[in-house]
């Protein structure tokens, strides 16, 4: 076998650097980032036993000795000469080890020649090939040499039907059960295989798919500007790195289109993807509870909700009920704000009043009901909030206030763990966040529609009905002045908020 170590500036170069000396039947046997480049470790004429846990040790391969590479068998030793009479030690490689190549070996050639690493499809077809390989490996005939090393010769004799074993320094034949036993032992071995080989294959799809993603948008920087142009823009609109890549592949072909209509493309399919509740909360009326983290705004929310029914409609027709009795202060806020707007509210210390308020209020126009801040374990079980448990005369309508503030995988984590249980959601704090894309990524993969977002504190105003068009146009604005200002947005209106975009 022989071992090289590889220097270059980057991968692609020191994978060509591979093919060149080594040839395409060539190895990846490592590769990590150094000082001046990478550094990759490549081996031609291996032995499959190296590859036993998927990595091989390059001062270990050096003192290797001979007897770890298969000899060829002797035409005229007989199979059983051949086999051992004693089981052979555990340390022997699966027979199916060496198929291991059969992915790396197109890896590193098509890495080598520039072309883009396999796509998961393709692996999922080798890995199918693997499978079948192994399966049949228990099946190879006990005359070939590998077997008769791997295997004793008693197993050997018993696997074919109606054969009998024959005397020898093992001792005499087995009974039934030690046969039995056996084939148990070779079953279990050829699981311990494919579980082997299984693992082998989820290493090579981590790296393979590791190296596709860090040359993902170096290709698209160098083969395709238009598409890099699009990332970088809707990244800076706050939009998740992966999601804005899913975004721009479902636009098909932008290279044949100015960047202008490619930008102008992009947000009209965003504008697609945000899914909104309308007006609803004031429209339709009914039982409202608000949930969300501490900080997330719910009371300031509440009191905007019932400011603005109260101008609908009249004022006697909206309760606001407070259930938070763990943070200082909540109903002291809450009653500040029913003073302030002249509003009357009701305090339930445990779910049978809540249960009995909610009752006593079935006939009112709308009731705004304010939960205690979520916790940790409220998210991992939601059924343990008292709103859920409860039996109210008419349906129960949750919505979760959610922060602009709050980082995506915490939006989305929040957004999961109650989306079957919300009605939708309300996007506060806009006027404090860096962007909104944050909140649309997270919305739009957890399928939570938004009902309202609030842009300030003030609770006569600062609460706008999600459209959106109006969504778009703000977050286009909130990254005004980092100089990502389309030519033209979807709905051809300006970029401007705290108004409804016209045609």
């Amino acid at each position: 076998m022989k071992i090289k170590r590889f220097f270059a500036p980057d991968t692609r170069k020191a994978l060509r650097q591979v093919q060149k000396e080594l040839g395409p039947d060539a190895i990846i046997i490592s590769n990590r980032q150094v000082d001046d480049g990478v550094e990759v470790i490549a081996a031609i004429d291996y032995a499959s036993e190296l590859l036993e846990h998927g990595e091989l040790d390059t001062a270990q391969a050096t003192r290797m000795p001979d007897s770890h590479v298969p000899a060829d068998p002797a035409p005229e030793a007989p199979a059983a000469e051949a086999a051992p009479a004693t089981p052979a030690a555990p340390e022997a490689a699966p027979q199916a080890a060496p198929a291991a190549e059969t992915p790396a070996e197109p890896a590193a050639a098509a890495a080598a020649d520039g072309k883009p690493l396999p796509l998961p499809e393709d692996r999922d077809l080798v890995f199918e090939r693997f499978m079948k390989s192994a399966k049949a490996a228990p099946q190879t005939p006990a005359g070939s040499a590998a077997q008769a090393t791997d295997q004793p010769a008693a197993a050997q004799t018993a696997a074919a039907p109606g054969a009998t074993q024959p005397a020898g320094p093992a001792g005499p034949n087995p009974t039934a059960g030690a046969t039995a036993g056996q084939a148990a032992s070779g079953s279990d071995n050829a699981e311990a295989v494919i579980r082997n080989m299984r693992a082998e294959i989820n290493k090579l799809r981590g790296l393979m798919e590791s190296q596709f993603t860090s040359l993902h948008a170096g290709q698209w920087s160098q083969n395709s500007p238009i598409r890099s142009n699009l990332l970088r823009q809707l990244t800076r609109l706050g939009l998740s790195p992966q999601y804005a890549g899913q975004l721009i592949a479902s636009l098909g072909d932008v290279e044949s289109r100015t960047p202008q209509l490619a930008t102008r493309d992009a947000l009209a399919r965003l504008t697609e993807e945000i899914k909104v509740t309308g007006d609803d909360i004031l429209r339709q009326g009914g039982s409202v509870v608000l949930l969300g983290p501490a900080g997330a705004g719910k009371t300031t929310t509440i009191a905007k909700l019932a400011n603005r029914y109260a101008k609908l409609h009249d004022r006697s027709d909206v309760i606001l009920v407070s259930t938070d009795n763990h943070r200082v202060g909540a109903h002291e806020q809450l009653l500040a704000y029913s003073r302030l707007l002249n509003i009357p509210v009701l305090r339930a210390r445990d779910d049978a009043e809540l249960e009995q308020i909610l009752i006593a209020t079935a006939d009112k126009g709308l009731v705004l009901v304010d939960c205690g801040s979520l916790t940790q374990q409220d998210l991992r079980q939601p059924e343990r909030l008292p709103s859920l448990r409860i039996q109210a005369p008419r349906p129960l309508r949750h919505y979760l206030v959610l922060p602009a503030t709050y980082q995506i995988p915490t939006q989305e984590r929040v957004l999961s763990s109650l989306a079957s249980h919300l009605a939708g959601c309300i996007v506060s704090k806009v006027d404090e966040a860096a962007n909104l894309g944050g909140a649309l990524t997270a919305t739009i993969r957890t399928g939570v529609p938004i009902a309202y977002w609030a842009d300030g504190p003030k609770v006569t105003a600062h609460l706008h009905p999600a459209e959106p068009r109006h969504l778009l146009a703000k977050a286009v604005a909130m990254v005004r002045n980092q100089d990502f200002v389309p030519d033209e947005d979807p709905a051809g209106a300006r970029p401007e908020a705290g108004r409804p975009l016209t045609q």
